[in-house]
């Protein structure tokens, strides 16, 4: 249903910007980026396998306040129907799998309902209401396994 796209990939243990195309399963490879290089942010698309030059959603991700903060988005045609959902999830999966990264956050914005919804289901909880205009979500690994395996997925 998705085929993700990375703009980053570790070649010989270094960074490189080059993209390449690879199933869902391929998260669980540890060659598909390395989460130690400070230069951000870092984006993972998502497309249509029926037609791959479809964008349907994407995840950028950045180290910031000595943390990894997420945004993402997802095409208007394809809002609403779960692929965002799928992707978040097999992308904290992976990142908790292949990396020492034990926390992931996300500020969203307290008029954003969908991505407030796709937040909890991929394991945030909310962690900081900073104003009656945003708060901070956080992704827990300690919690994140429980939640994939209730979910049966």
């Amino acid at each position: 249903r998705l085929i993700c796209y990375s703009d980053m990939e570790v070649v010989n243990g270094k960074l490189m910007e080059k993209a390449r195309e690879f199933s869902l399963d391929f998260f669980r490879a540890p060659n598909l980026l390395s989460v130690d290089e400070k230069r951000m942010p870092y984006e993972v698309t998502f497309c249509d396998t029926e037609n791959p030059e479809r964008l349907i959603c994407s995840i950028c991700y950045f180290k910031k306040r000595d943390r990894y903060e997420l945004t993402w988005t997802t095409t208007e045609d394809y809002q609403q129907k779960g692929y965002m959902t799928e992707a978040l999830k097999s992308w904290i999966d992976w990142m908790f799998t292949n990396t020492e990264e034990t926390q992931l956050w996300a500020l969203i914005s307290s008029t954003n309902l969908p991505s407030i919804k796709t937040a909890l289901k991929c394991g945030f909880t909310l962690y900081d209401c900073i104003s009656n205009v945003s708060a901070w979500y956080l992704c827990d690994k300690q919690r994140f396994p429980h939640l994939m395996m209730d979910n049966g997925e």
